[in-house]
């Protein structure tokens, strides 16, 4: 943002900007080198809507020093499964949730997901998005994308320390909106957010 590398917020409300968009040069003015999308890979494999005619290659997100252990290089909870209450036919639900949080939750990659079962081997993402590795050799790089994406083996997180979330969530938001916009620094609006928080969870305690 300094470098005034970032696009304004504004501006991408306004023109409804998207990162595939972007990326994949459905702008004519703007067009990305890279983009940090989880969900890019299915609209890599949509090309009648978002065509390249370059391979894409993907990267784990980066650490603060090297060593560091990457806790984003795995699959993170994104959603959860469930059984509603007064189900008809528990048996039934309880055998397709077995199914669909295992071998089946490969089939989420079509959406965007990545799949958390340490079971899904990346090869299938590949053929369910692109159809084989063959038609997806023309679009992505395939070594990086199985070492990269979806590797549910990889360290990674989840959040267990919720005093105050819901509060601090919703700082979190609307300070990173002030510093998108220029309204604040990027300075002043972390140094903000984090008082308000620890005040936050202060008065959760």
């Amino acid at each position: 943002m300094v470098d005034k590398i970032w696009f304004p917020k504004a501006t991408y409300r306004a023109d409804n900007l998207q990162t595939q968009m972007l990326y994949c040069g459905q702008n004519q003015e703007v067009h990305v080198a890279s983009a940090i999308n989880p969900n890019m890979p299915r609209f890599l494999a949509d090309q009648a809507n978002y065509p390249t005619d370059y391979i894409t290659a993907f990267a784990p997100y980066p650490v603060n020093e090297k060593g560091q252990t990457n806790y984003m290089s795995g699959v993170s909870p994104f959603s959860h499964s469930g059984i509603c209450r007064g189900c008809q036919d528990m048996d039934a639900a309880w055998a397709f949730l077995k199914w669909y949080s295992t071998y089946g939750v490969k089939y989420l990659v079509a959406a965007g997901h990545q799949p958390n079962w340490i079971g899904t081997d990346p090869a299938d993402a590949v053929s369910l998005l692109f159809g084989s590795e063959e038609e997806a050799a023309k679009i992505i790089d395939i070594d990086s994308f199985k070492r990269v994406v979806g590797v549910s083996t990889n360290p990674s997180y989840y959040e267990d320390v919720l005093t105050a979330y819901s509060d601090i969530n919703s700082l979190v938001v609307e300070y990173s909106m002030y510093a998108l916009n220029d309204t604040m620094d990027v300075d002043e609006a972390l140094n903000t957010l984090t008082e308000l928080a620890n005040e936050a969870i202060a008065d959760a305690n």
